[in-house]
C-alpha cells in the first residue's frame, strides 16, 4: 500500500474515533490532499547540456551523450535551443543542420528532436533539453526560425564545398542553406567562387550550380555571380572547391 493510501486510511480511522467532531474531517482530508499533491514529483524539462562553439570531436561526444540520455526515457523528446546574434544567425542554422546530420548517422529517430532558434545579443549558445512525458517545454525568448538578416551587415562567406571532409564531422550540404538565406533576404545577392583543375572545368561546374539554384531553389540567375578559378594544390586539401559569399 502506498503512502497516499495509508494517509487516507489513517484519516478515516481518526474520523471514526472523533465522530462527535466530524467537522474536522474536511480539514484533515484537505491537509492530506495538499501534502500528497505537493509530494508528487512534477514532470519537468531537464537541461542535459549547454555549450557554445566546440571542436567537432567534442561536439559529437556531447551529442552522443545527449542521445543516450533521451533513450533512458523512450517517450521523452529532445528540444535543442540554438541562440545567436541575429547578424550571425548562420551559426545557429549550421549547428542545427550539423546535429540533424549526426542524428541521422547515429540512426536516432528524427521525430524525437525539435529545434528552436532564437536571437540573442551574445555568442552562439546551444541548450540540449530532455522533455519527459507531460512536461512543458522550456520558455524561449526572441524565437526566430527564419533566415532573415539585418540590413547593413558586411558581406561574409556563408558556406562552401570541399573535395572531401575530415572523416569525423558529418557532411552538411551548404548549398540549400545558402539558398534559404537568399530567399528570406530578397535584396541580397550571392557571389560563388568555383574551382577546378582548369578554368574551363570550373566554368562548366559553375553553369551546373547556376542551373541547380534556379531549378531546385528558385533563385534567379540575376542574383548570382560566378567566379571560375583554377584550383591550387592546397596544404591538407583544405581549399574549398566552391565558396558561397553572401552580399547584403
Amino acid at each position: 500500500m502506498n503512502r497516499w493510501a495509508i494517509n487516507i486510511r489513517s484519516a478515516l480511522r481518526t474520523y471514526g474515533e472523533m465522530k462527535p467532531h466530524g467537522i474536522y474531517l474536511s480539514a484533515i482530508l484537505l491537509l492530506i490532499l495538499s501534502v500528497g499533491i505537493s509530494g508528487q514529483d512534477e514532470a519537468k524539462a531537464v537541461l542535459v547540456d549547454e555549450h557554445g562553439r566546440l571542436a567537432c570531436d567534442d561536439l559529437l561526444g556531447r551529442l552522443d551523450s545527449y542521445f543516450a540520455e533521451l533513450d533512458k526515457i523512450p517517450r521523452s523528446i529532445g528540444v535543442v535551443v540554438l541562440s545567436s546574434p541575429k547578424a550571425e544567425k548562420r551559426l545557429a542554422v549550421f549547428r542545427q543542420y550539423f546535429i540533424e546530420a549526426h542524428a541521422k548517422d547515429r540512426k536516432f529517430e528524427s521525430s524525437r528532436l525539435k529545434y528552436v532558434r532564437a536571437n540573442s545579443g551574445d555568442e552562439l549558445s546551444v541548450q540540449l533539453w530532455r522533455i519527459p512525458p507531460r512536461a512543458a517545454e522550456p520558455d524561449v525568448s526572441n524565437v526566430d526560425m527564419s533566415y532573415s538578416l539585418p540590413i547593413g551587415i558586411r558581406p561574409f562567406i556563408l558556406g562552401g564545398e570541399y573535395t572531401y571532409g575530415d572523416g569525423i564531422c558529418p557532411e552538411v550540404d551548404d548549398a540549400p542553406v545558402f539558398a534559404y538565406f537568399l530567399k528570406d533576404n530578397p535584396d541580397s545577392r550571392g557571389n560563388i567562387v568555383v574551382r577546378d583543375r582548369s578554368i574551363v572545368k570550373a566554368t562548366q561546374r559553375a553553369k551546373k550550380i547556376r542551373r541547380e539554384f534556379r531549378v531546385r531553389y528558385g533563385i534567379p540567375s540575376s542574383r548570382l555571380r560566378f567566379f571560375p578559378r583554377k584550383a591550387s594544390v592546397p596544404e591538407n586539401n583544405l581549399e574549398p572547391i566552391v565558396e558561397y559569399w553572401y552580399l547584403p
